[in-house]
């Protein structure tokens, strides 16, 4: 369920309005904890709420400077990555309309929730007012959560800034470069390769994997890896991984999926997911499983998949799909 969430600045005495919320200052101090014990978050549910975790905001440039907590506070959209997600349980895509969603409710009979709704939109209103009163500056225990998360955020680009400190840091997680270990080959693309590992292991908390740099696709191809907390991705293949994620234009194979969005990707074969929403992918392969996901098609793409209790958005099946009866196809509407 969203809850879409608006104040009125003018009488509550507020000079910053909500286009202009400090999205970083809301997420470093909203309190999941309490939200979660209201609307607890289980995998056994169809779509897992992902907490809205400020680590997930991390500046575009990594290697040239120093962070500083000045530089973070500011959290300027043309230097700082802000990922977005329906998975998250705060979503800011509308804040120019002047609301905010809110998506921590849901569940079995979140419908007769009634006080826990009303605590949800009170919280969630007062913590905007709390943002917006001092948008733009930060006390003592908001600058050291900031220098909490700066550490953190260090210590990756640290550990990762160079190919022979990696390799030390991270001895559980292997680099190739056209599947071959050479170590010159390495060193001359670890700076193509270094900004998605920063990705992978600041903020999937990824710590074990074979990673290979196709250096004729230019593409990073992660293999026996395990990726939570569904950050967004783009631009890589994944092979035998476990994953928690939204993700753009990968490819997937032999990966067991939960919780996570997929677009414009290639679910190959073998792939088992579940509590997912599939957008516009191409199914190349087979032996795909999907279970209670949602998939949004066209009707030129051939699902090549067993379903069982989803719902589908249009969209053709391949003669080998077995579909039980509880998954549900649904034609979109369409302007002629």
């Amino acid at each position: 369920m969203d809850i879409k969430v608006s104040l009125n600045e003018m009488d509550l005495g507020l000079k910053n309005k909500l286009e202009t919320l400090n999205k970083f200052k809301y997420i470093l101090n909203i309190n999941e904890k309490n939200i979660f014990k209201m609307w607890p978050a289980s995998s056994s549910e169809k779509q897992k709420i992902h907490q809205s975790k400020a680590v997930f905001i991390y500046p575009k440039v990594l290697y040239s400077s120093r962070l500083t907590g000045n530089l973070l506070e500011k959290a300027n959209p043309m230097e700082y990555n802000f990922p977005s997600s329906s998975n998250f349980g705060t979503d800011f895509s509308n804040i120019g309309k002047g609301y905010v969603s809110v998506k921590y409710a849901g569940g079995k009979n979140y419908q007769k929730k009634k006080k826990e709704t009303v605590d949800l939109i009170n919280y969630t209103c007062e913590h905007l007012y709390d943002t917006l009163k001092n948008n733009f500056s930060f006390g003592l225990d908001e600058r050291r959560k900031i220098d909490k998360l700066l550490e953190k955020y260090q210590n990756v680009i640290d550990n990762t800034k160079s190919y022979d400190v990696f390799k030390h840091s991270y001895p559980d997680i292997h680099l190739l470069v056209d599947l071959k270990r050479h170590s010159f080959l390495i060193e001359s693309n670890y700076s193509t390769i270094r900004n998605k590992l920063f990705e992978l292991i600041s903020c999937c908390e990824m710590n074990k994997a074979v990673i290979n740099f196709d250096t004729a696709r230019k593409r990073i191809q992660v293999k026996d890896a395990r990726i939570k907390k569904g950050f967004s991705l783009s631009d890589m293949d994944f092979f035998n991984c476990h994953i928690e994620a939204d993700l753009e234009n990968c490819l997937f194979e032999q990966c067991i999926i939960r919780n996570s969005n997929m677009k414009d990707s290639d679910l190959h074969s073998n792939n088992d997911i579940k509590y997912s929403k599939i957008f516009d992918c191409k199914y190349g392969g087979y032996l795909n499983e999907i279970k209670s996901s949602s998939i949004y098609s066209n009707m030129d793409i051939i699902i090549n998949a067993d379903l069982h209790n989803c719902i589908v958005f249009d969209g053709n099946f391949s003669q080998e799909s077995k579909i039980d009866s509880k998954t549900e196809l649904i034609k979109k509407s369409r302007n002629n």
